[in-house]
């Protein structure tokens, strides 16, 4: 089972939305999250294998200890597989695009 402790520093920037409103960022949200991308045609086997001993080394305390230091926290297991992640790839490409593009980055 995961489990997330929030870090002070994690804590104080939650706590801090009426200063980003301040600042004109309203609705103004981000968030950080990693995965793995192979290319096409890579073995499912293969994918299995990556996917699978990351997610137990996920769950070893000297990870977790390592995630919270850094004011991360893991997801839950529903939000660890290939199909979840193939589910939030596009709209999360479709929200960042359009800025990616208009400071002349490419997201191909």
């Amino acid at each position: 089972q995961g489990h997330c402790r929030v870090p002070p520093r994690a804590a104080a920037v939650a706590a801090e939305p009426a200063d980003r409103l301040r600042a004109g960022h309203e609705g103004f949200r981000a968030s950080t999250w990693f995965a793995f991308f192979f290319p096409k045609g890579t073995p499912d086997a293969i994918i299995k294998k990556l996917h699978d001993a990351t997610a137990a080394a996920m769950e070893t305390p000297a990870v977790q200890d390592a995630l919270v230091a850094t004011g991360t926290f893991v997801v839950p297991l529903e939000h660890r597989s290939t199909a979840y992640l193939q589910s939030i790839i596009g709209p999360e490409i479709e929200k960042n695009g359009a800025p990616l593009r208009a400071a002349g980055m490419s997201i191909d």
